[in-house]
């Protein structure tokens, strides 16, 4: 029998997760709808979703987002009594039953979780759906990467007596401006204090970063009694000369070295000991450099998911209350669950001491720390043993709904 199901997905984490699964199950011989905005604005074909069997649908932490695509096609698709199944695409991510997604909450027939630790948290939040433990397949694309450290590093030119320390960003740059200046200025501290140490720092800009839209600065104006200037000023330029610019203001006569060596537009400037660099996903994803990484510094990016396949030692550090406030609403806490404790060192309490004190511990050769939390990374993320493992597992459990 064949079936029809529409896709719908705002943000471009969820297509990641959910484009595999949706290909399986055309090729399984069904008719598959796909609306996947990819973080652009987007209007939702109604049509498309009542015409459907069944509606597989993303979960947006864009609460103003939501309310344009992922909570319409959710009550079209159980208006029309359609089965309707929500995909998480990150860990810790079921709270949102009980705040974004709470009016919609109870019309979902299936909930898909990537780790087992989270279903208790999705039972309670989406109390009519089952709820099943399907994995990721993005988490299989990294895992099974067979790019190669020396490869990332020839390729950004950084040779292997350089430290490489990779930050990736958010989606929401208020978060970012501080945990990057945080990063910087602890390598460049640690530089100072051992003249052997090369450092360089690669801020890693989140794809779904919507910088340049004017939509974007409003909301966080209206939001936001205290806004940084630069990011009032920021419309019209692109996220990484933006950083770049910012990064150029943010040093300039810091120290005389770092003002004499800026070459600032093009996101590279150096203290000799210190390099800085910009990377977009153009340029080069994120995952790729984390495989030429020597450690992470993050916060609440699935980047420190490759980082932990790969064995990278990962920090964990929260910038300031705008942050805090941002993981309470999207995760209901600050740090991360107990089943990822040793994966990281935790700084999310905010402490410069604490970042410091700990990268520079997991940078040491033969550090017992570093070797301790590579032996859990390997015990909490699991080498998949082929890709397609999670799309099987997603399809099959949503087909099953239909009899």
């Amino acid at each position: 029998m064949e079936i029809t199901c529409a896709f719908v997905a705002d943000m471009v984490g969820s297509e990641t997760v959910m484009r595999p699964m949706a290909d399986l199950i055309e090729r399984q011989g069904h008719k598959v709808l796909r609306q996947f905005a990819l973080g652009k604005p987007a209007k939702l074909n109604r049509l498309e979703v009542e015409s459907a069997d069944m509606l597989v649908t993303g979960l947006t932490s864009d609460e103003s987002r939501a309310q344009s695509l992922e909570i319409p096609a959710i009550t079209a698709a159980w208006a029309q009594g359609e089965k309707v199944v929500g995909v998480l695409d990150v860990p810790d991510s079921a709270g949102r039953g009980a705040t974004i997604f709470s009016s919609v909450a109870h019309m979902f027939t299936m909930i898909m979780v990537i780790v087992k630790e989270d279903v208790p948290m999705a039972r309670k939040n989406f109390p009519n759906a089952q709820v099943v433990v399907v994995g990721s397949p993005e988490w299989e694309r990294l895992a099974l990467d067979q790019t190669t450290r020396s490869s990332v590093r020839e390729s950004i030119g950084i040779d292997e007596q350089k430290k490489l320390v990779v930050v990736p960003g958010t989606k929401d740059i208020l978060v970012n401006i501080p945990l990057f200046q945080a990063a910087i200025t602890t390598v460049a501290e640690m530089a100072e204090c051992d003249s052997t140490m090369q450092f360089m720092v690669a801020l890693a800009l989140h794809p779904g970063e919507v910088l340049t839209r004017k939509s974007n600065l409003d909301n966080i104006l209206r939001q936001h009694a205290f806004v940084p200037n630069p990011v009032m000023e920021a419309a019209g330029k692109d996220e990484q000369s933006f950083y770049a610019d910012l990064l150029l203001d943010q040093y300039r006569g810091s120290t005389d070295e770092i003002e004499k060596a800026a070459r600032g537009f093009e996101g590279l400037f150096s203290s000799g000991a210190v390099a800085v660099r910009v990377f977009t996903k153009k340029m080069m994803p994120t995952e790729k450099l984390v495989v030429a990484a020597d450690a992470l510094i993050e916060y609440r990016s699935t980047v420190r998911v490759c980082a932990g396949f790969r064995k990278v030692p990962v920090v964990s550090y929260c910038a300031g209350e705008y942050a805090r406030r941002v993981s309470m609403k999207n995760f209901g806490m600050v740090g991360y669950s107990s089943w990822e404790q040793g994966t990281y060192f935790d700084a999310t309490d905010g402490s410069m001491t604490k970042l410091r004190s700990g990268l520079g511990a997991l940078l040491e050769a033969n550090n017992r720390k570093a070797k301790a939390m590579a032996k859990t990374q390997g015990e909490v993320y699991i080498m998949p043993k082929r890709l397609g493992e999670s799309a099987d597992r997603m399809a099959n459990a949503a087909i099953s709904l239909l009899g």
